[in-house]
């Protein structure tokens, strides 16, 4: 990792970008990956819906999810946002418009869009430290936010860690690991693949900080852990989580 001396943002942005560039799993996605809770956002997104709305997911790799939603919806405005463009040039719909960039910097102008997805992205969003990792998360949300219309909705699905202190433990572990070129693969993590789980509290704590936002819904569900994970106890208890907000007016 020859950046940490000079620039390690920088350097852990790259880690981030070669780990979506060397996996094809992602550009290969065409089903559900947690089809209970997906269940619970396309119903809603069908409902608050109108024929012009402006759907934007945030690292929709493949573009599954917005397809899911064109097929349930009938809705054309679909827009994906990924850091690694070029990776993901065949998207599922073609009506999906490929832009490429950062969650926590989105190059779109304010209030573009009625609808905000992102789904399993906020514990990529690392940096040095977990604090600051924890810092990408609420910058990565107040970008969602801000390119939100009023009355507009934002809605994640993430995997999570109830505990703080073992989502801390992985983040550093990950982080060691990263830099020794190792991996846990027993524990679903790749090689070079640093991750800061949060809990679902904390989603929700970052979502409604100042007040900009009515939660609509939100569901929490225990993941099925192997026997290796609940082993280590680290991952022994993984959520998925679903937070649907409704930015304010004011």
């Amino acid at each position: 990792m020859q950046s940490l001396q000079v620039n390690h943002s920088d350097s852990l942005l790259g880690r981030v970008k070669e780990h979506f560039q060397s996996t094809g799993v992602y550009a290969r996605r065409r089903q559900p990956v947690y089809e209970e809770q997906e269940k619970i956002i396309l119903p809603f997104i069908r409902q608050t819906v109108s024929p012009g709305s402006r759907i934007l997911e945030i690292g929709g790799g493949s573009g599954y999810f917005l397809d899911s939603i064109a097929r349930s919806c009938g809705n054309r405005n679909l827009v994906n946002l990924e850091i690694v463009p070029h990776v993901y040039r065949e998207q599922v719909n073609q009506n999906t418009l490929l832009v490429g960039g950062a969650a926590q910097r989105l190059p779109f102008t304010k209030e573009s869009f009625d609808h905000v997805v992102a789904v399993n992205l906020l514990h990529h969003l690392v940096s040095m430290r977990r604090n600051s990792s924890k810092n990408q998360c609420s910058r990565a949300i107040g970008e969602m936010l801000r390119v939100t219309k009023k009355k507009g909705h934002i809605l994640i699905l993430e995997r999570c860690n109830r505990h703080r202190f073992f989502s801390a433990v992985i983040f550093y572990a990950t982080f060691l690991l990263a830099l020794s070129k190792l991996n846990l693969s027993f524990m679903g993590v790749g090689k070079g693949v640093i991750v800061s789980f949060l809990t679902p509290y904390e989603i929700h704590e970052t979502m409604t900080e100042g007040n900009r936002v009515k939660i609509c819904c939100e569901r929490t569900s225990p993941q099925k852990v192997s026997f290796r994970k609940k082993a280590t106890l680290l991952m022994s208890q993984e959520d998925i989580c679903v937070l649907i907000g409704r930015k304010k007016e004011s």
